[in-house]
């Protein structure tokens, strides 16, 4: 929960991943977004069907149908911002449809977010990843390595999952799955004992994809309007 808090507050930057029900609203006083964890004890699929160099290479999983489904996986870099920043933009948008006080977008949002996409691809504590089909970005993924608070313990470094997303809900099962089981990779060569990710409360495809990954719900917070 510290470093949830301690990220949306050193970037300025609203929490806005995933897709949603644009039917739905929220009462102002409803789970604005859940933090998940799960402690990394190996990667989400077999080390056969998951590659990630300095180059770009392909992870692969199963759908529910049982069809295997190719994501070129690639380490994100500048050319891949102008996408990861329209991406973003897009789940602000439908983030402050059914939370409009948490998630209520400033004007010049991606203006403000761009230096801070930037300066998370260069970054050597963040691992950074796109997830591509052809030639186009439909994913993406950020994690940034910390040190706990010293009131806990989870035993070594920790990532923070925050900026997680992808173009369309339904490719959350494979290349939002795909993207996380890459990160969970690097990460754990790197050392880290555990992830947190961030996921809004009604963003089901997000929720279930990170369900079936192992995550579990450790925060929740409320929002009301004073």
């Amino acid at each position: 929960m510290y470093l949830a808090v301690r990220s949306a507050a050193a970037t300025g930057r609203r929490l806005a991943v995933g897709a949603l029900d644009h039917r739905r609203r929220d009462p102002v006083h409803c789970p604005a977004l859940l933090v998940l964890a799960r402690r990394i004890t190996a990667p989400s699929i077999p080390a056969s069907s998951t590659s990630v160099s300095t180059g770009r290479s392909y992870a692969r999983i199963f759908n529910k149908e049982g069809e295997l489904n190719p994501v070129e996986i690639h380490p994100a870099t500048l050319p891949d911002l102008p996408a990861m920043l329209e991406l973003s933009a897009s789940k602000r948008e439908q983030y402050e449809a059914y939370q409009p006080i948490f998630h209520r977008r400033a004007p010049d949002a991606t203006v403000a977010q761009q230096p801070y996409l930037q300066s998370l691809i260069e970054r050597d504590d963040v691992v950074s990843l796109v997830a591509m089909k052809g030639e186009v970005v439909v994913g993406f993924g950020t994690a940034e390595i910390h040190t706990a608070p010293a009131v806990y313990d989870p035993g070594g470094p920790v990532a923070m999952i925050d900026d997680f997303t992808v173009a369309t809900a339904d490719l959350w099962p494979t290349a939002g799955r795909q993207l996380l089981s890459a990160l969970t990779a690097q990460l754990q060569r790197r050392g880290v004992v555990a992830v947190i990710a961030v996921c809004g409360r009604r963003d089901e495809p997000k929720r279930e994809m990170l369900s079936e990954a192992g995550l579990t719900v450790a925060s929740e917070w409320y929002v009301r309007a004073l």
